[in-house]
């Protein structure tokens, strides 16, 4: 029986077996301080006795003898899980968006892969760290990591994030254009400093009560009563559900569906025109949609008449108001969402990376020091990147709002004088799919200036 000395344990071998201890230092050699962590026993490791808790056989591998699974010690000593920057801010929206959005762990190698990659470069070839990490309890762990990422990570993801974010606007060179308009949609709301909380409508209305409330309004704005038969025909045809948690259309296999997440109150038939309007234009129009911007501004305008008219059916005044107030404290706080959006979109338009200094500039009329303006910088970097980890399409998804809400607001105040708006808002709806918002606002808002 013979010896050989490693940087980690010795090998016994005889003459059959000396080839394997020799394969098997070459291995040891390679990466003596992850062996020595992750090695469970630390007496020698032997070729030829099988009752040795180190026994390597013929076909078997030292690797195979770990506290890890050979799969993960192999990944680890060929680096192919070493992450770049460029990596890991990739890591850190993966894991973010997970913890952030309810979004289930998966159980799956890709994930386990993440999440050691990270782990490896947390740790920078710590093995004794890493070999705790991997064999004990890793929750805390994890937070720890995690918050290590995002400290070293969070600008450059949220760079990343924000050119994303701008083809919506750089393509057709609206960035000004949505920050003029934010700025007078809050201006002319008047509400940021007392803008109130969120109103529970409590006015009970049955789901009869609403589908009859709704036709019987359809048939009041469409005197050709074309609405109140597609409506019904989507009643036949079973396309109202009631599965998800939103009011929205949706497709299935090329076929519109509305859900309707009924709360048996006053909300139920004025959500429920807003969902109905969405759907005609959905079906009206078999094209992709030219402009994603003007897309709200009939749902809510045919909302603001729905509004006025269960008012004038006798329905509380108060309850319907409470709708009205909701929906305007959320078209605030869109623009309040977009608002840091546009700014760092403001910094890449230039040409330049979002970092924590660009991020301070924002605040730097605050009279704040250094301290606190780092804390706010990356307070606000923080809130921006779950805001577009949850909307993967911030602008597309809520800058329609902030404009559909002022412009049909200012079209319901004209309506009350001129009935010529009813037929074009008719029109637009059914033809929206095919119109740009430059388009609509000529020939709609112009006419009634």
């Amino acid at each position: 029986m013979e010896t050989i000395e490693t940087r980690v344990l010795p090998i016994e071998y005889d003459d059959n077996t000396e080839v394997k201890a020799k394969e098997i230092k070459n291995i040891l050699e390679r990466n003596p301080n992850f062996f020595k962590a992750f090695l469970p026993w630390d007496h020698i490791i032997s070729c030829i006795d099988k009752e040795n808790p180190l026994y390597i056989g013929e076909e078997d591998s030292i690797l195979n003898h770990l506290d890890i699974s050979a799969s993960d010690a192999n990944l680890i000593l060929t680096n192919q899980l070493t992450s770049s920057k460029e990596d890991r801010k990739l890591i850190l929206a993966y894991l973010l968006d997970q913890k952030y959005n309810e979004q289930e762990e998966k159980d799956d190698i890709e994930d386990k892969e993440i999440k050691l990659s990270v782990a490896i470069a947390y740790y920078d070839n710590d093995y004794q760290q890493l070999h705790s990490y991997l064999i004990e309890s890793k929750e805390e762990k994890d937070e720890e990591i995690l918050a290590w990422l995002n400290d070293n990570y969070r600008f450059e993801l949220l760079d990343f994030l924000i050119e994303n974010q701008s083809t919506y606007l750089i393509e057709d060179n609206k960035l000004e254009e949505i920050k003029d308009m934010i700025d007078i949609t809050l201006d002319e709301m008047d509400v940021l400093e007392e803008k109130g909380e969120y109103q529970t409508i409590s006015y009970p209305m049955t789901k009869e009560e609403t589908y009859h409330i709704t036709k019987e309004f359809l048939a009041t704005i469409d005197p050709t009563l074309s609405w109140l038969e597609l409506f019904t025909q989507a009643e036949k045809e079973h396309k109202f559900i009631e599965e998800l948690d939103t009011w929205q259309t949706f497709e299935i296999e090329d076929e519109q569906y509305i859900n309707t997440p009924l709360t048996n109150t006053l909300e139920d038939p004025i959500s429920l025109v807003h969902t109905f309007i969405d759907y005609i234009s959905c079906i009206k129009t078999n094209t992709k949609t030219k402009d994603y911007k003007i897309g709200k501004l009939p749902s809510i305008f045919f909302e603001n008449l729905m509004c006025q008219f269960l008012i004038q059916k006798g329905y509380p005044k108060e309850e319907v108001n409470k709708y009205q107030q909701n929906r305007l404290l959320r078209v605030v706080e869109h623009c309040e969402e977009i608002e840091d959006i546009l700014y760092y979109m403001e910094i890449k338009a230039k040409g330049n990376l979002i970092t924590l200094e660009e991020g301070k500039k924002l605040y730097n009329n605050e009279n704040l020091n250094d301290t606190s303006l780092t804390q706010l910088a990356v307070e606000i970097c923080d809130v921006t990147i779950n805001n577009l980890l949850w909307f993967k399409d911030m602008i597309p998804e809520v800058y329609p709002y902030i404009l559909g809400k002022r412009y049909a607001d200012i079209l319901t105040d004209e309506y009350v004088t001129n009935k010529d708006i009813l037929p074009q808002m008719i029109n637009l709806t059914e033809t929206l799919k095919e119109k740009t918002t430059k388009e609509v606002l000529n020939k709609t808002i112009s006419k009634t200036k």
